[in-house]
């Protein structure tokens, strides 16, 4: 209830954190001394959890989510009737992945520049090998949409990234040009 980042779009809904793991290191996340747990269930105690919850929508979260191996399996095991939401910095998101989350209602994807290299700049990737890839991540989204998952693209307003309304402009450029349906700010 007290996540700011779900807003009034989520309403009752069941936040999940699968992994604390992240390849960046975003100065504003509110997830950087968040809750660890101690003991991480199996991605069917995961499932098990949350069709037994009320909730009919579930927000999953990380760290990274992307990089909990099984987001796939325990999304695919939910029950009809459950929304299902992954909020990610998108440097994982590729065809092969996107091709995976036919059950995903939506996918949002923090991207925080419109150009590839200041983004990377304001994410403080930690994995040399992972960069923003725009033309990647446009492949992926067509996927989503293909499978009718909605894509919104997440920029949060910083000092050294995204300050003027001509560089807000740019940004919804970009997400028309990336396939998102919307863009928060």
């Amino acid at each position: 209830k007290n996540n700011p980042c779900s807003g009034n779009l989520y309403g009752d809904c069941l936040d999940v954190k699968v992994t604390s793991q992240c390849n960046a290191n975003c100065g504003f996340c509110i997830e950087r001394e968040g809750w660890n747990p101690l003991h991480i269930k199996t991605a069917d105690e995961i499932a098990d959890v949350i069709n037994n919850h009320p909730a009919k929508k579930v927000l999953f979260l990380g760290g990274e989510p992307l990089l909990y191996p099984y987001l796939d399996r325990i999304i695919n095991q939910l029950d009809i009737g459950k929304s299902t939401f992954i909020t990610t910095n998108g440097l994982l998101l590729n065809k092969a992945m996107a091709d995976k989350f036919h059950n995903l209602t939506a996918m949002n994807i923090s991207i925080h520049h419109y150009l590839e290299r200041e983004n990377d700049n304001i994410l403080q990737i930690k994995d040399q090998h992972a960069r923003s890839n725009y033309k990647m991540l446009q492949s992926a989204i067509k996927v989503l949409n293909n499978f009718n998952v909605s894509v919104r693209i997440n920029c949060n307003l910083v000092y050294s990234g995204i300050n003027t309304y001509d560089k807000m402009l740019r940004m919804i450029t970009l997400a028309k040009e990336l396939g998102a349906e919307e863009i928060k700010f």
